[in-house]
């Protein structure tokens, strides 16, 4: 398997790194933006969510996000 840095997945790495380890969807991935990242607290704010409650979560980063 090619590594990150391969021209073929170089653009889906960072995409990919969100979905698996944050549980992301496409489309919150696609609209999401540096300042739902909390560097200091380590922390992802997600704003648009399919939860119960059709409100936003927030996901504790691990060391790979």
């Amino acid at each position: 398997m090619p590594d990150a840095s391969s021209g073929a997945l170089r653009g889906l790495y960072p995409a990919l790194t969100r979905a698996f380890n944050a549980g992301m969807r496409d489309a919150q991935i696609k609209i999401s933006t540096w300042g739902q990242l909390n560097f200091t607290k380590k922390y992802l704010t997600v704003e648009s969510s399919k939860t119960e409650v059709g409100e936003g979560r927030t996901i504790t980063c691990n060391l790979t996000l």
